[in-house]
Formats: structure tokens, sequence, C-alpha cells
């Protein structure tokens, strides 16, 4: 083997400890990273397994593989015979997420527009990354759509097939994807999946040929795609102007967001049968934060917003219901306190109502209120401790005007107090203020300006 030093960035005849470097050795399995796909990691036992090389990245250049890493014990020296060992394990799961980007491919050409051209990729152990020109977000019906059609493509368990053609033989195959600007070898390698290269060959021009993924790569594949097991898209996003991104997983973490995302909607669908508002509003903010984290696909999350927003509009519609419902108690409340103060010879009185800032729910109760006894005189207070404000509505009989006491200075002198101000006409005013810890003040203010009515 050769060692280039990251150090010196030199080629060295001996390392030990831990300094990273770069092996060459005369032949190896490992794939360099190239055209979106991750490299291959694993290690290279030097000396029959004297010493152990850690290969954490490879990379080509002047037609070299280049493994980086640093040594997990002994020492290596220039010329020392190497065994190199992949982890195909890891291997196999990029050769998953490398397969399927090409099934997507295809699929957002059936699905998009036939316009789609790839304009970047990421393939590693964990995700495949997808970038492609479009101008607008592709919407859940089509993601839903394409997801099914990989799907289908996973369980008809249709064979990998690949083959070194001519430059010239392989752009004559009707319906192959390249990356529009990328510089091809010649020869170069074709990947088909679902139809011998050799078949595509013998009748480039089929228009069946367009139906199939077929694809200039140099990547690793599976062999069948049974092997995938499954597949999930995790998001779709904008990057870029008329640029959209595709993240998605397959193996056993797409079954598991598959498994994770029924679960979810199952959980939300119980919510139905939640009839409390503050307990369905708990439910709905642990849900929002449990599906924002989930990792499960962009189609399911989308639904279970859905049924959350549903719930959410639901609750707002049991606000609105108790808030009227407490309106008409309120309205109630006041024409019977009216009615006995009127009833003990009195001709104005101050109340309080706990309908918040609803101005209109403190004009019905002084409206109602006046209707009922039409000589006396009201003004009625509410507040909203969330919001520390005060607010009040007044509203004055024509026999109390002939006085001279009138709605706007009954609010003024009254929310004076709390720092607040009003106005209106002369027989019916209204107000608010800031000073919330003012409120008993600004009551007994309203209180003895109503005793010099009677």
């Amino acid at each position: 083997c050769a060692i280039l030093s990251s150090k010196s960035n030199s080629f060295i005849d001996k390392v030990e400890g831990d300094e990273v470097v770069a092996l060459v050795v005369d032949a190896t399995s490992f794939y360099a990273e190239m055209g979106g796909q991750v490299a291959d990691s694993g290690v290279i036992e030097i000396n029959g397994g004297k010493a152990t090389f850690q290969v954490m990245d490879a990379k080509t250049a002047a037609g070299y593989v280049f493994h980086i890493g640093k040594l997990q014990k002994g020492s290596a020296c220039k010329g020392d015979s190497c065994t190199v060992k992949v982890d195909y394990t890891r291997r196999h799961k990029i050769s998953n997420n490398h397969t399927c980007t090409h099934l997507l491919n295809l699929a957002l050409r059936a699905n998009v527009s036939e316009d789609v051209q790839q304009k970047g990729s990421l393939v590693d152990d964990e995700k495949l990354r997808f970038d492609f020109n479009n101008n607008k977000p592709v919407d859940a019906k089509k993601l839903s759509k394409i997801e099914k059609q990989i799907k289908g493509d996973i369980d008809k368990g249709l064979q990998v097939f690949y083959k070194e053609v001519s430059l010239k033989d392989g752009k004559d195959i009707h319906g192959l994807r390249a990356v529009f600007g990328e510089t091809y070898p010649d020869p170069v390698r074709v990947v088909s999946i679902g139809k011998p290269v050799d078949a595509l060959l013998k009748d480039p021009k089929s228009p069946e040929n367009y139906n199939y993924s077929v694809e200039f790569c140099g990547g690793t594949h599976l062999a069948n795609t049974k092997e995938a097991e499954s597949f999930a898209i995790l998001s779709e996003e904008g990057i870029a102007k008329g640029v959209r991104r595709i993240a998605a997983a397959t193996g056993k973490l797409a079954t598991e967001a598959h498994k994770r995302g029924s679960e979810l909607k199952t959980k939300a669908g119980k919510l139905d049968g939640v009839k409390d508002a503050t307990a369905l509003q708990a439910e709905l903010n642990n849900m929002r934060a449990e599906v924002d984290q989930a990792v499960i696909p962009v189609v399911a999350k989308n639904e279970i917003r859905g049924v959350l927003d549903k719930h959410a509009r639901k609750i707002i519609d049991m606000a609105k219901k108790a808030a009227a419902g407490n309106k008409k108690k309120a309205v109630e409340t006041a024409v019977e306190s009216v009615k006995k103060m009127a009833g003990e010879g009195k001709k104005a009185g101050v109340l309080t109502i706990d309908v918040g800032l609803d101005n209109k729910a403190l004009q019905q109760a002084v409206d109602a209120s006046l209707t009922a006894e039409s000589s006396f005189s009201l003004i009625v207070f509410s507040s909203d401790a969330k919001k520390k404000k005060v607010m009040a509505y007044a509203g004055v009989s024509k026999e109390a005007l002939d006085k001279g006491f009138d709605a706007p200075k009954w609010i003024r002198e009254s929310l004076a107090i709390c720092g607040g101000k009003g106005g209106g006409k002369p027989n019916r005013a209204q107000g608010q203020g800031p000073g919330i810890d003012k409120l008993e003040e600004a009551i007994s203010k309203a209180q003895e300006l109503a005793s010099s009515l009677g």
C-alpha cells in the first residue's frame, strides 16, 4: 500500500497512532464518493491483521481510490500487504436508497411532469434526497401516487440490470434519464430496472422503453427491488427558485415510518371522543408536538395535521357556543339585578358581569335591562385578566338626562381611575382602561356618581 499524510499532504513511509491518512492499494472493492452517492466504509487489514485501518471515506483522484481513515491498532508501512473489507450491511442500505432514487425519478416523470429533470441528489445509508425542477410544490395527491407507484415497483420484485455500453448506443435508448450538463464516460454504464439492457439495445426506439427506469449510473444498486422492502416520502420542499427537493427513506426505516404514521392516524381519530374543550386542546397540543417530531410519510403527516386542524376549529366553535351561553346568562342576570334594584326604589346601579372585553355583550346587558326598566340608569363593568384591561358600558334614562346626568361623563370619570377613557352619546357610552388592579376603585367611583340619582 501507499500512504498519503493529511498533515504534510505528501506520501510517507510509515503511519502509526491516530493520524488521519489515505491508503492507496493495488485493487479495491470500496465505492468512492461519486454522483451523489456517499462512499463505502469498512476496514483494511494490514499484514494479515497485525494492523487494522478504519475506512471512513473514499475518494478518487488521478485514477486511484484513496481510502481515508485512521489506524485502529498497529502501524502501517509503505508496501505492506492489505485486505479490504467493505461494510456490506451499510452498502446494502445505500443501494436501497440509490435504486429507489431511480424509481423516484421515473415516478416524478409519470406523475408530475415529463419535463422533470434531476438537479441533484444525495444517497447515503439513512435516506435519499432528490432535487428536481418544478415551479410549485408537489401536492399531497401526487405525492401519494408517487409513493404508491414506488411501493408497487418494490412489491413487483423487479430485477435490476446493468451493463456498460457505448455512449452513443446508450443515448439512443428511448426514455433514458441522464443529468443535464453531466459529462459521461465512453463506454458508459446503463442501469435498467425491470428490463434487460440487451433488450433495450435490441429495440432502443420502442415506446415501451419509456415506462422503465433507465439511467446512466456508476453507483451501487440492488439486484431486485424487493430487497428495498418499503418506501416513504418524508418531506417535499423548495430549495431554490424552480427547484424542489424530496427526502425519502427505504427499508426498515420506511416500514417503521409507515407503521408510526398509522399509529398516529389512529390516535388522531380517537379525538372525536373528547368532548371537553380544555381536554381536547391539551390533546391537540401534545399531538401537534408529537406529529412534528415524528418520522412518518409526509402524506400521512399532512392528513393528521388536517384532522388536528378540524378539531382546532371545533374548539373555536365550542368556545363561541360557550361565549354565547355566557352572554345570555350575563344579560339575564343583569336584567334580574336591575329589576330588583328598581323594585327597591333605586334609580341607578352598577354591575359587573363576566364577558371579558366583549363590548357587544355589555351593550346587550345594558339595553335589555333598560328595556325592562326604562326609568333606570345602569353602568356595567367587565375585565380580562390575561390582557389586564377593564371595559365598561353605560346607559342613562331620559329622567337622568333631564337632571343633567349623562353616560359619557359616568364612563370617563369612572374609568379615569383605571387610566382609561371613553365616550358616546348622552344616553349611551362606552370605554376601557388598562388598570385592572384599580377595577374596584373604578366601581366605587361609578357607584358614587350613581348615588346622585337616588
